[in-house]
This record gives C-alpha cells, sequence and structure tokens, in this order.
C-alpha cells in the first residue's frame, strides 16, 4: 500500500469586523503589514497637527508615546497583537526622530518584513517667511542704532550696548525691539540663525551689522559716513548709501533690498 503525501495549507485565523475570517499567512502578513503602514500614518497625522499648533515646532521624543503628552484620541495599535504601539524596532513598534532645533522628524513602522518611514518638518514657504521677518529685524535693529548715534554726537555704540538690556535697546523712545521668529524671544548677538554680529570700526564713527539668515545665508547693513550739514544715517547722508546685501555661503552676492 503506497502512502501518498498530501500537502495541507495552514491557515491563519482573523477577528474582523465581529466575524472570524481565514486566510494563508502570506495574506495575513501582507494585510498586517497594510494595517501597521495605516497605524504610522494615523500617528503622523496627530504629530503634525501637534507641530502645527506650535508654529512648526514639533513633539519631543517623549511625547510621541502613550501617555506622554501627545493629543491622541485614538492611538494606534500593534496589529499583530492588538495592543497600543509602543516605540521599538522590532515588528510592530515604531521609532520617532526629531531634529536639534525641532522642525523636522523622521516616524519609521516596522513590519513583519522591513519598515515603513514617513518624514516631515516645517515647510519651505514658512522658512522664507521666517526670512522676511528676520530681515525686517535687522531693518529695525539698524534704526535702533543709527537714533543712539544721533542722540551722541554721531558715534555708534559700543557692542556691548548692542542688546535689548544695552543703553541701544533701552532708549526710550524706541520701544520695540526686534523678536526672533523662530523663539520669538529678543535677537542677540551670535552666529545662530536669527541672530546678528555688529562690528565697530576703531574711530567709532562706522560700523557693520550681520544678519544670520536661514540657509546659511547673511544679511549685511553698513552704515553712511557721518554728514554734520545734513545728519546721519544711511538714508539721509549725502556721502552714502545703505548697502543692504543678501549675501550667500562664501560671500557669493544673491540678491538686494
Amino acid at each position: 500500500m503506497k502512502l501518498r503525501t498530501v500537502v495541507v495549507p495552514i491557515l491563519v485565523c482573523l477577528v474582523i469586523g465581529g466575524g472570524v475570517a481565514l486566510v494563508a499567512p502570506a495574506q495575513a502578513r501582507t494585510l498586517q503589514n497594510e494595517q501597521m503602514k495605516q497605524s504610522i500614518l494615523l500617528l503622523r497625522g496627530y504629530i503634525d497637527r501637534e507641530g502645527g499648533y506650535d508654529f512648526w515646532v514639533f513633539p519631543t521624543r517623549s511625547q510621541v508615546r502613550l501617555g506622554g503628552g501627545l493629543d491622541a484620541p485614538r492611538w494606534p495599535r500593534d496589529p499583530w497583537t492588538g495592543a497600543r504601539m509602543t516605540p521599538g524596532s522590532g515588528r510592530g513598534h515604531y521609532t520617532y526622530w526629531v531634529s536639534g532645533d525641532r522642525r523636522s522628524y523622521r516616524l519609521t513602522g516596522y513590519l513583519s518584513y522591513g519598515k515603513y518611514s514617513v518624514a516631515g518638518g516645517m515647510p519651505n514657504s514658512a522658512k522664507l517667511a521666517y526670512n522676511h521677518r528676520t530681515r525686517e529685524g535687522a531693518a529695525l535693529l539698524q534704526q535702533f542704532i543709527e537714533t543712539w548715534a544721533r542722540a551722541n554726537g554721531g558715534v555708534y555704540p559700543p557692542a556691548d550696548e548692542v542688546g535689548v538690556h544695552g543703553s541701544v535697546g533701552e532708549q526710550p523712545w524706541m520701544p520695540y525691539w526686534p523678536s526672533d521668529p523662530w523663539n520669538h524671544a529678543p535677537m542677540y548677538q551670535g552666529t545662530q540663525r536669527a541672530c546678528f554680529e555688529y562690528e565697530l570700526a576703531p574711530d567709532a564713527k562706522s560700523y557693520k551689522l550681520t544678519m544670520h539668515l536661514n540657509w546659511g545665508y547673511k544679511m549685511v547693513l553698513t552704515n553712511a559716513p557721518f554728514d554734520p550739514l545734513v545728519g546721519l544715517g544711511p538714508r539721509q547722508s549725502s556721502e552714502g548709501k545703505l548697502q543692504a546685501v543678501i549675501m550667500g555661503l562664501g560671500g557669493r552676492r544673491v540678491g538686494g533690498l
């Protein structure tokens, strides 16, 4: 008597909508992987919404977890276990990375094979708008400097006075010191984005004001020579003009005001 070998496919039981469905393992993996992708997209939506509410500052890593403070009415689930998803690098888990300034992020979900990643961040249109606000802040900062010089016989202030708490920033007739559009704090001296550098000539008769923009660009403002007959300042001097140039990396000129 000969024995016949019979191959019986193994079926996987899934609960769908209260009923029971039998599917093959490969089909189940495909379905669960697609469900995992949907869970990642749901979590991404919560992250994007939080970033939009907070002026394009995205949540921290500690926030993007169940109970971490992220506003998520329906926390996504692990399709293999049915439990709510938790951070990790195994199947059914996710990892979340956010940049140092919290302006961009990457979210990765782990499938039965491979992974599924999505990314998000502050739109370039918003970054461009912040650059415009930074340029406006530089123009206002120059008004503070020029006003201070008019009240001090045409000499410009030393660098340690050019700040919100220095004598330049505390002029009573100039109440609104420019703010950093990225964090809404007063602008200060430095080389970071939306910070400025102030260089005073040895005779205190001229200066250079450099504002750092996004994407590595700089805005450079210089004063005009002092003319005692017509006053001083870039718009009043008969001998000089406001030099406002957007300087690219390496000193390449890419535009003007």
